[in-house]
């Protein structure tokens, strides 16, 4: 696993990390890097982004199959409670392993500067939640799923992220490729801690103000969201609306503002261990034209 350090400027790790890289292509070499809980919104995107494409390798299918199982497995020999198989993120993840392979590259940041929770916002059109990952290679070999667990689970930020109490759903998407004559694997996990789900799902382009509604179910026993707020790159608030408590659902109707750009869809959920504080949880993207 790679942690940055004060010590070391941001280029230090981008060149060891990309040394790391080469060696693994040259020897067969595994490697492996854990990205903790992101919720914070990126500083600014590239104007023009979309995922890597959404097409899934069936032939790859009983591999994420087997690595979510026995990531499952894992979580009840430990007590914590099983995830749900989630579709959507595993799209996200195998795009994000094809594009690994496609551009050579191993990072949670691809070279767009996008991490898995800008990918997440960017893709996943319906939650609102806080996502981590764990990212790995490994050559061709006897049960490779297995392979692949075991080296997350030997590894402390990657069992973290796999064990992780509050984590919800998790998708599994990865990506073949030839590296020294031998086949290797991209694999990524993508966990999510699902605070909420919407009716229908936000039109990743609006004009400026048009007004979208929204009903919002509350997921994992979560409180029910009592905010939608759309803020801009830096964080700011540019539009709002109170929600409505109505069937067990928060629901509301948020008139989009401008100016032209890419704005990240946030919500209010009340904290309950205090009645003075509450979370932001980031959601989709949407940009306004």
């Amino acid at each position: 696993m790679f942690r940055t350090h004060a010590r070391y400027s941001p280029t230090f790790w981008i060149l060891a990390l990309t040394f790391l890289s080469l060696l693994a292509w040259l020897w067969g070499t595994d490697l492996a890097i854990a990205e903790p809980l992101n919720a914070n919104p990126p500083p600014q995107l590239p104007a023009a982004l979309a995922v890597a494409g959404t097409m899934r390798d069936a032939n790859l299918s009983g591999l994420e199959q087997n690595i979510l199982a026995a990531s499952n497995r894992e979580r009840r020999q430990t007590g914590q409670t099983p995830l749900l198989g989630n579709e959507t993120l595993a799209e996200v993840a195998a795009a994000h392993s094809r594009d690994m392979v496609a551009r050579r590259f191993f990072a949670h940041d691809n070279p767009d500067g996008l991490g898995s929770a800008e990918r997440t916002g960017l893709y996943v059109r319906t939650l609102f939640g806080l996502v981590s990952e764990n990212l790995a290679m490994m050559s061709d070999r006897p049960n490779l799923a297995e392979e692949f667990i075991q080296g997350w689970m030997h590894s402390p930020g990657h069992k973290a992220n796999l064990l992780r109490p509050d984590s919800t759903d998790l998708g599994v998407g990865c990506a073949q490729t030839i590296e020294g004559g031998m086949p290797t694997f991209y694999c990524t996990q993508l966990f999510m801690n699902v605070y909420a789900s919407l009716a229908q799902p936000l039109p990743a382009t609006v004009n400026a103000g048009q007004t979208v509604e929204v009903w919002l179910t509350p997921r994992n026993h979560q409180p029910l969201p009592t905010r939608l707020l759309q803020v801009d790159a830096q964080g700011w608030e540019t539009a709002s609306v109170v929600l409505q408590p109505q069937n067990g659902a928060a629901v509301g109707r948020l008139i989009l503002q401008g100016p032209p750009a890419q704005y990240r869809m946030q919500v209010e959920v009340p904290d309950t261990a205090n009645a003075q504080r509450f979370w932001i949880i980031p959601g989709p993207f949407v940009t306004v034209r």
